[in-house]
């Protein structure tokens, strides 16, 4: 809460941060509202997301789902509340209608996790864009780990969504390194001038699925963009040494994400949400960002199965979500050479509108959180064979190699086949041309809100002197412009802190820093 002035809420959002802090990441890889800055790849580890709100009865569904498992596979399998944890990760009651929960096999324990046991709707908090829901967890065995991978299979395809414990890599095919330059008598492989992202998904690394059953609410993915060394692997943290370092990325990455499934800032809900990206300020403007948040982007259409039920998109679509939307510097536009922020990027060129907040939080925003920290966007949710198919290889749209219609690139090019291969492309479907266009820079705008009455929509005004204030049109932004434009429009952000000081909505401390007043 930022006290209910929205001039208060403007000093917070609304100025460009620092593009040196943090360590030159201008975002704190170190702080997160939701998932671990650790995620721990495990061997037989995974994750299921499992909707059980089939009737008015979600502890019964899900009970009747095990069973007619058990029945088809001829196992013996149990559902249970645990008795091994009362809490959630805050020592506080489980939200309501929500409890920890055991599967067993033969009396066995297998799966951790946590469910709706209400037996009445009314009972239990619905997720705004799921509804009711199981979370639950493998205990690390090879028999644990099947039986959890067989109930994903056995949902109805958009009913489930099951994420490995695991490192998962994306080759970006094309010459996308910071050599802008090649050899072109060098017929060496050349894979060392290539880039990856490295995908981590994990919980803590410290964490006992036996004695925290809500474990699974620090899920998160980290992504790393790093220059490709030959067959070695990219060097993360692992259980033994996760604990001493720090939540910044490793030595090495050129830009990084971090993918978390809940969102509990305003709107607490499932679902795979971007809480930070940014490129370091070593490597920005040479279209890194673009191509991160693209292999974002498939991760989740290739792992996210879950579909998205809220009445703000067709039947048939995933929801992405990104938050703590504060207008950080994440990276450089590559032709223009201006400072981009998280807001310009996802709401200018992703696609992205802002969210409309559904839950029981959704009240916070009359404190004067701007509606534009949280941003949506939905893509469909791909079928089986689609997500088959795909393979973890990102084709960029200017290749200086020949590909095959695959989007294999050789490594090696024949001398005499050179002119011929450096004019043939992978052919462009649908997401290659969006991709393309990312990479291009070219707008594809969102709705965004109105500063003065909060009103979404796509085609808004921006004030050409700040560039941070929008309006749907002039009558609301001259509305805007005496009791609150004004004061901080063309100002830097130590001049408008000295306003607020002024106006008595900033206190100045003993030791020299400031405080917003929250009264």
């Amino acid at each position: 809460m930022f006290g209910p002035n929205p001039l208060c809420s403007d000093y917070r959002f609304k100025f460009p941060g620092d593009p040196d802090s943090f360590n030159g990441w201008s975002n704190n890889f170190e702080y997160t509202e939701c998932g671990t800055t650790h995620p721990t790849p495990r061997d037989n580890f995974a994750t299921l997301f499992l909707i059980t709100n089939h009737t008015q009865n979600p502890w019964n569904d899900l009970n009747v789902f095990i069973q007619m498992f058990a029945t088809v596979h001829r196992c013996n399998l149990t559902i249970d509340r645990s008795d091994s944890a009362n809490t959630d990760d805050d020592g506080g009651d489980f939200e309501a209608g929500r409890a920890p929960i055991v599967i067993k096999e033969n009396g066995k324990i297998q799966l951790h996790g946590t469910a709706n046991v209400c037996t009445e709707a009314e009972d239990g908090i619905m997720d705004p864009n799921v509804g009711y829901y199981a979370l639950l967890t493998s205990i690390g065995t090879p028999e644990s780990f099947k039986l959890l991978q067989s109930l994903y299979q056995s949902t109805p395809h958009g009913g489930s969504a099951c994420l490995e414990h695991k490192v998962v890599t994306f080759d970006l095919v094309g010459v996308y390194g910071e050599k802008e330059e090649e050899d072109d008598d060098d017929d060496d492989d050349d894979d060392d001038k290539l880039l990856q992202v490295t995908a981590v998904t994990g919980i803590e690394p410290e964490t006992s699925i036996a004695k925290d059953p809500n474990c699974a609410q620090s899920l998160s993915t980290r992504f790393f963009l790093h220059a490709k060394n030959g067959n070695a692997p990219f060097s993360v943290w692992n259980s033994t040494t996760s604990g001493a370092n720090s939540g910044d990325p490793p030595n090495g990455t050129l830009a990084c994400c971090h993918l978390s499934y809940r969102d509990g800032s305003h709107d607490p809900s499932i679902g795979p949400t971007i809480e930070t990206i940014a490129v370091h300020k070593n490597h920005r403007g040479k279209n890194y960002l673009p191509l991160l948040y693209e292999t974002v982007h498939q991760f989740v259409g290739q792992t996210w199965t879950l579909e998205c039920l809220n009445n703000d998109t067709e039947p048939g679509n995933i929801m992405l979500k990104v938050t703590q939307l504060t207008n950080a510097i994440v990276d450089v536009h590559p032709k223009t050479k201006e400072l981009i922020t998280d807001k310009e990027f996802f709401y200018n060129y992703a696609g992205f509108g802002v969210r409309t907040q559904k839950g029981l939080m959704a009240h916070m925003f009359s404190g004067g959180r701007p509606k534009d920290e949280e941003g949506v966007v939905y893509h469909k949710l791909l079928t089986p064979p689609e997500i088959k198919k795909r393979v973890n290889r990102i084709v960029g749209p200017s290749m200086k190699r020949g590909t095959t219609s695959e989007g294999k690139v050789p490594n090696k090019a024949k001398k005499d086949n050179k002119k011929k291969s450096s004019a043939k492309r992978v052919k462009a479907g649908e997401q290659q041309e969006r991709f393309e266009a990312l990479l291009d820079w070219k707008e594809n705008l969102g709705p965004r809100c109105c500063d003065h009455c909060g009103s979404l929509q796509v085609a808004v005004l921006r004030c050409a002197k700040c560039k941070t204030a929008f309006y749907c049109n002039q009558t609301c932004q001259k509305k805007d412009w005496p009791n609150r434009h004004k004061h901080w429009c063309g100002k830097t952000k130590d001049e408008f802190r000295d306003t607020l000081v002024a106006m008595g909505l900033m206190d100045k401390m003993e030791n020299g820093d400031y405080a917003l007043n929250m009264g």
